[in-house]
């Protein structure tokens, strides 16, 4: 609306300096009502792109972006995938929250690897529980070619998880340092989106909207601060972590097995 009325002012304006000008005989006066003219032709002009760009709304946009600290939005979720690689292989904690996270963990395995050798990192992974009514949920609305596809993923994620272990552990004794360790949590209600976080301080967030599967989602890479997204993002994994620990459904991951019961997503 507020468009419309600044372009409606502005071709009036136009129509009535030219015709002011037509009206006027002295020469400079003329010449000043025609300069004016072309300048409420080019105001016009610009209120014209801007109202086709949205660029209010899009400047309203940029200001909520920024006051959540979204660094940037990716058609997919494969898009970010390569700022997450970066991340992670620098970081000493990481949190994945997924339903089965399978492609995921296959495309950044051997960064996980490296941050488990170089950085002793603890990596917390949430996974939906494989036989449970919510995963049989998202295969039945995913496709119905899905079905038990996805309980078959979670179950070769732990496999995954303990040859990340087991390649960091043979890294790690070349450089006599201390391989990290690797937790795993289920669940079976609370996935809303899925989650890479690192250190508290980067994060990238992709919305789930099945049939769609997350690597074909938008996603968000976020970044640290006071009232950013990401410390939303990272309470929602803390407590759900917190949750399944009550419950016993979190494990440590061992080069051979799941063992034992898993700690508070708040443990270093």
């Amino acid at each position: 609306m507020k468009q419309t009325g600044s372009m409606l002012i502005a071709v009036i304006g136009i129509i009535g300096t030219v015709v002011g000008a037509a009206q006027v005989h002295d020469r400079a006066v003329r010449t000043g009502l025609l300069v004016l003219c072309f300048m409420l032709i080019a105001a016009a002009i610009c209120l014209l792109v801007m109202s086709y760009i949205g660029i209010w709304d899009s400047f309203h946009n940029l200001t909520v972006l920024r006051s959540l600290r979204v660094r940037r939005l990716f058609a997919d979720g494969t898009t970010g995938s390569k700022y997450a690689k970066a991340r992670i292989r620098s970081a000493k904690s990481i949190k994945i929250m997924a339903v089965s996270a399978h492609a995921l963990i296959m495309n950044l395995k051997e960064d996980i690897i490296h941050s488990l050798a170089a950085n002793s990192a603890r990596v917390e992974v949430l996974l939906a529980a494989p036989d449970s009514e919510f995963v049989s949920d998202v295969e039945d609305t995913e496709s119905s070619e899905r079905a038990g596809h996805i309980s078959a993923e979670i179950r070769a994620v732990e496999s995954l998880l303990r040859e990340c272990l087991k390649e960091a552990r043979r890294i790690a004794e070349k450089e006599e340092a201390e391989v990290g360790r690797v937790w795993l949590g289920k669940y079976t209600t609370h996935l809303r989106s899925s989650l890479i976080l690192c250190d508290e301080s980067w994060g990238k967030l992709t919305l789930n909207l099945p049939p769609s599967r997350a690597l074909q989602s938008p996603s968000l890479e976020l970044v640290g601060g006071k009232g950013s997204l990401l410390e939303r993002c990272l309470l929602h994994f803390r407590t759900v972590w917190d949750q399944m620990g009550q419950v016993n459904n979190v494990r440590e991951v061992s080069e051979e097995r799941l063992r034992g019961r898993g700690g508070s997503g708040l443990a270093t």
